[in-house]
C-alpha cells in the first residue's frame, strides 16, 4: 500500500525552506526520508552561511510591506527631507519609523516630530565607550523594527560593533565622489576639490563599514565645478543632490541589489594605514591628508573640525553653562567640563558673582561642595549657607 504526500520543512533563522513531494510505503521509509530531509536541510544551512560570509543580499520586499527606515543625525538632517516627501507622495514604499540624535537640540529631531515620527535623544555621557553608546542606539532601532539605517550628518564615528550589527543595512552620505577626499568634512571637502582644480564633484551614498568613508559605493551624483565656484557655492550644489542620492539608494535597497563586501575593486587599494597625529588612530593612508583636518577631543570623544577646536573648548569652559549644570545637579556635565579644563575657581554668576561653591551650598549638596573644594575652590562664606 502506498500514498502520495507533501511536506514543507524550514529553518527561520537560516532562511532556508524545502518543499517536498513524496510517496511513502511504510513507517520505516518515512523515518528514512526524515533523516534524508534533515541532512539536506543541514547542507543547505551550511551553504547559506558560506554565501553570507562572502556577501549579504537583501531579500525582496513585498509590495505591502514598507521598508522601515531609521534616521540618525547630529545636525539639521536636511538631506532626509526628500525621503519624507517621497514617502508621503507614494514614490517610495517605505516608512521612517524613528529619528535618533546624540544632540538634544538637533534639527533632525524637530524635523522628525514635525513629520509625526518618533524622535529619540540618546545623549552620550563623557567616558562612555563607543560600543556601549552604539548598543543603546541599536536597541532603539530594534525597538522600532528598523531594516535600513540612514546616517544624515551624524558627527560620530560608529564602532566596529555597530558596523557588524548593521552590515549591509546602514548607509551614509559623503560630500565628494569617493574615494576622492574621503575622511574630510563639510566645507573643507569642497575647498579641497577647488584647490585640486577638479572639474566635477558630487556626493556619494555608501555602505557603512569599519573603514571611515571606505564602504562600497551605492550611488553617486555629480555636479560641475565651474570657474569662480567657492566652497560655499559648491556645497550648495552638492547638497541639492544629497536628497535625490538617498532616494536612489533606498530604491536600490528595495531591489535587493546593495553590495556589502567587495564593491569597487579600486577601494581595495586604500587598505594600508597610517597613524593620525591628531587622534592617534590608524586610518587608510589615502585618507590621511583630509582626515588630519579633523580633531578628536580627548575629553568628550567628539570628532570636530580642527578650525572649530577653540570654539568647542570655549563651549565646555563657559562659566554660565557650568552654573546652570550646578543648578540642575548635572554631575556628568560638570565632570565633562572639568575634563575640558574649566577653571572652577574663577567661574562666577555674571550678575550676582556667586561662585560655584555658593551655588552648591545653596542647594545643600555636600557632595558637590566637596567636589569643588577638591579642585581648590575656596569656601569663603559659602559654607555658612549650610549652617
Amino acid at each position: 500500500m502506498s500514498w502520495q504526500g507533501a511536506a514543507k520543512v524550514q529553518d527561520a533563522d537560516a532562511g532556508v525552506s524545502l518543499r517536498l513531494t513524496f510517496a511513502l510505503l511504510c513507517a520505516k521509509c518515512r523515518s528514512l526520508l526524515d533523516t534524508q530531509v534533515s541532512n539536506q536541510l543541514n547542507l543547505l544551512k551550511a551553504e547559506v552561511r558560506r554565501l553570507r560570509s562572502k556577501a549579504v543580499c537583501f531579500a525582496p520586499m513585498a509590495e505591502s510591506a514598507p521598508l522601515r527606515i531609521g534616521l540618525i543625525g547630529s545636525t539639521r538632517g536636511s538631506s532626509s527631507q526628500l525621503t519624507f516627501d517621497s514617502i508621503k507622495s507614494g514614490e517610495l514604499n517605505a516608512k521612517i519609523v524613528v529619528v535618533i540624535s546624540n544632540k538634544g537640540d538637533a534639527g533632525i529631531l524637530e524635523r522628525g516630530r514635525t513629520e509625526g515620527v518618533k524622535a529619540v535623544h540618546v545623549p552620550c555621557k563623557k567616558g562612555t565607550p563607543r560600543a556601549e553608546y552604539d548598543a543603546t542606539v541599536t536597541a532603539a532601532l530594534r525597538e522600532e523594527g528598523v531594516e535600513l539605517v540612514m546616517l544624515c550628518g551624524f558627527m560620530r564615528i560608529v564602532s566596529p560593533e555597530f558596523c557588524r550589527e548593521w552590515e549591509g543595512r546602514c548607509i551614509n552620505i559623503h560630500p565628494s565622489l569617493l574615494p576622492k577626499h574621503a575622511g574630510g568634512m563639510d566645507l573643507e571637502v569642497h575647498k579641497a576639490v577647488i584647490d585640486a582644480k577638479e572639474t566635477e564633484s558630487g556626493c556619494t551614498v555608501h555602505l557603512v563599514t569599519e573603514e571611515v568613508d571606505g564602504g562600497p559605493v551605492v550611488v553617486q551624483r555629480k555636479v560641475v565645478v565651474e570657474p569662480g565656484d567657492t566652497p560655499e557655492t559648491l556645497k550648495a550644489k552638492v547638497q541639492a543632490q544629497e536628497g535625490p542620492a538617498f532616494i536612489d539608494a533606498i530604491k536600490a535597497r528595495g531591489k535587493h541589489c546593495l553590495p556589502v563586501r567587495g564593491g569597487n575593486p579600486e577601494r581595495r587599494l586604500f587598505k594600508r594605514t597610517s597613524v593620525c597625529g591628531n587622534c592617534g588612530r590608524e586610518i587608510p593612508t589615502a585618507n590621511l591628508v583630509s582626515h588630519s583636518n579633523n580633531y578628536r577631543c580627548p575629553a568628550c570623544d567628539e570628532v570636530i573640525a580642527v578650525r572649530d577646536k577653540e570654539s568647542h573648548v570655549e563651549q565646555w569652559t563657559d562659566g554660565a553653562r557650568l552654573l546652570d549644570a550646578v543648578g540642575r545637579r548635572d554631575a556628568a556635565m560638570i565632570q565633562c567640563m572639568a575634563a575640558h579644563g574649566i577653571d572652577f575657581c574663577s567661574a562666577a554668576h555674571p550678575e550676582t558673582q556667586d561662585s560655584v561653591l555658593h551655588a552648591a551650598a545653596g542647594l545643600g549638596d555636600v557632595e558637590l561642595i566637596s567636589f569643588f573644594m577638591g579642585y581648590g575652590v575656596e569656601a569663603g562664606g559659602a559654607a555658612m549657607t549650610l549652617n
